[in-house]
């Protein structure tokens, strides 16, 4: 290694005053940077709990496009006007410390290498890394105590040395990649959370099944609707699980909202839609939906029209959208395999063709990695598609 890279990787090395970077002032290419040129701004100086680290790569994510196309309206900039308060974005990111704050260089040191768990949870609220947090799209960035000292700790994770720094940028893309097989949902309604029963036509024989068997369950039980058997069933459930009771004469789907402002202003946990109801109830219900909420639909009868849902809200809200065809609500619940390859089964990888433009190369990134772990699964799928990930991985 020459006497460059050697001084490059040690992070020990003189500090510019000024930095280019890529600020998002509105939607639209437009208002990505100034007259397609990145800006020009003051390298900031940490803080005494504060980090300087270095942005030595960044993976370009289809999330970074959305900002691009949403601006402040994308889910996790909160409606921010960006015009007056621009965010700098990219969240996959290879880091070295290059200044470190008074109070805590006894936790870390110049040339420390990190990757950021773009998750950030501070006072409860999600910033995250590039989004309301300064992002990688910059040369210097400001590492401060929402990363630092987070709702769940320190949110960067070490790197090690000999890790390169386009591989480290890569590991959160990868993670993705392989997390989808190993996620797994909650299979009972939500211990202390808020669930609503909701009947539409032709609601008798629904019953509970496993879920009336659990030993904890929702503090407040909603139900509108519903058969005696199963308004039998909540009341014996509830007096188990000592949760509130209440029936709700009416679910007009213009009066949700009113309701979980009362009842559940954080959103339900489990909103279960029994029977055949109103594609206008199901697009209601999945609004009203909190944070890693459940909507469920039991019918064995097709909607009379499809329903517009905000299907973002997987990935943002870790909502989840369940069914079966009943009279057991518990089936929905239930695991209908277990998340793993299928061994000698088929994979079709969508946006695993030739990239042409910067959303489908990200595809064709997450397509190389997601053809990487087929690779490497000693008993996984004999066939995918397309072939030509075959070659290209290796490119």
């Amino acid at each position: 290694m020459n006497d460059f890279m050697e001084r490059y990787r040690s992070g020990q090395q003189e500090i510019p005053a000024a930095m280019k970077a890529w600020q998002v002032f509105g939607a639209g290419l437009e208002n990505f940077g100034c007259d397609e040129q990145p800006v020009e701004i003051e390298v900031p100086q940490p803080g005494p709990r504060e980090l300087l680290a270095r942005v030595d790569a960044a993976g370009l994510c289809f999330s970074d496009v959305k900002i691009l196309r949403l601006g402040g309206e994308h889910p996790r900039l909160y409606g921010r006007d960006l015009a007056t308060n621009p965010i700098i974005p990219g969240h996959e990111v290879a880091l070295t410390i290059v200044k470190v704050g008074s109070d805590i260089a006894n936790k870390f040191s110049i040339g420390d290498r990190f990757v950021v768990q773009a998750d950030i949870f501070y006072q409860g609220i999600n910033l995250a890394f590039g989004y309301m947090l300064p992002g990688a799209f910059e040369q210097y960035v400001l590492l401060g105590k929402e990363i630092l000292e987070g709702d769940e700790g320190l949110y960067l994770i070490p790197v090690q040395p000999e890790t390169g720094y386009a591989e480290t940028a890569l590991s959160e893309p990868w993670a993705c990649v392989i997390h989808a097989y190993h996620t797994d949902f909650r299979r009972q309604l939500a211990a202390g959370g808020a669930a609503w029963f909701i009947g539409g036509e032709e609601v008798e024989g629904y019953s509970l099944g496993a879920l009336a068997e659990e030993e904890q369950g929702p503090d407040k039980i909603l139900y509108t609707g519903v058969s005696e058997q199963l308004r039998e069933e909540l009341v014996a459930t509830a007096q188990k699980w000592g949760a509130q009771l209440q029936e709700v004469p009416s679910a007009a789907a213009e009066s949700i909202d009113e309701l979980e402002e009362e009842v559940a202003p954080d959103g339900f946990d489990d909103i279960i839609l029994l029977g055949r109801p109103a594609p206008e109830l199901v697009e209601a219900a999945s609004v009203a939906l909190g944070r890693e909420g459940a909507l469920v639909l039991v019918t064995d009868e097709p909607l009379p029209r499809p329903v517009e849902i905000d299907l973002g809200r997987i990935h943002y809200d870790y909502v989840r959208y369940l069914g079966c065809r009943g009279p057991d609500i518990s089936e929905a619940y239930s695991s209908s395999r277990n998340p793993r390859l299928a061994a000698g089964g088929k994979v079709l990888i969508v946006g695993g063709g030739v990239a042409r433009s910067s959303s489908s190369a990200a595809a064709g990134r997450w397509a190389r990695c997601m053809f990487s772990l087929l690779w490497k699964v000693p008993t996984g799928p004999r066939w995918w598609w397309p072939p030509t990930l075959r070659r290209a991985a290796w490119q």
